[in-house]
């Protein structure tokens, strides 16, 4: 009987493991897409005309959100090819996906204001 629940978690545990990276895997494709599209946003069609021109609030979130992709998207990688501890990937690549999407929605505020 004993055997059996160990079993039992096992089968749960391996479960776990491939939801999780199913949704890591969901998690750099839309951070991939999301990237390519910031990225031609902010360079083809700047906010800044000008390179010296001051810059504010908006510029920086741009910038912000950025990294936040890019971290998003290096964790992610991480995670699935299985570099360094799982636990950890998995959750600093899950943190800044919501970090990247909360900054984005921040930058989605900016004709309000």
């Amino acid at each position: 009987m004993d055997e059996e629940q160990e079993e039992g978690e096992l089968l749960r545990t391996v479960e776990e493991e491939k939801v999780e990276r199913k949704d890591v895997k969901w998690i750099l494709i839309v951070s991939l897409i999301m990237f390519i599209f910031m990225f031609y946003s902010i360079t083809l069609y700047s906010y800044y005309p000008y390179p010296f021109r001051v810059k504010d609030f908006w510029f920086y979130m741009n910038i912000t959100n950025i990294l936040f992709l890019v971290l998003t998207i290096m964790f992610s990688s991480l995670y699935l090819v299985e570099f360094g501890n799982s636990i950890i990937t998995f959750n600093a690549s899950v943190y800044t996906f919501i970090l990247s999407m909360l900054s984005l929605f921040v930058i989605f505020l900016k004709p309000l204001f």
